[in-house]
């Protein structure tokens, strides 16, 4: 949970620059714990990690769009606030 934290800090950070060898390690990680994670903070932190990463790379977004657009119906409610929330902002 915290690493996942820390990559949404990060990735949104204007003081911190990454490498584009660390933001590949970050967005191969994020999209990692969003796809296996069964805990909603680390996915909600990864998804608005990856939403912060998707401003700079466009791929991004298009892969989140298909991967939170899948049944969330089983999910925590904080889980789907995070997708509604991210999916709004990406239409």
């Amino acid at each position: 949970r915290s690493l996942s934290k820390i990559s949404m800090f990060l990735s949104k950070s204007k003081k911190v620059k990454l490498t584009e060898n660390q933001e590949e390690k970050i967005i191969e990680a994020c999209f990692d714990w969003l796809i296996e994670s069964d805990k909603a903070a680390n996915a909600a932190y990864s998804m608005r990690a990856l939403y912060n990463f998707g401003k700079k790379q466009d791929w991004i977004n298009e892969e989140l769009k298909v991967l939170l657009s899948r049944d969330i119906s089983n999910q925590t409610p904080g889980y789907c606030f995070a997708v509604k929330d991210i999916l709004k902002r990406l239409k």
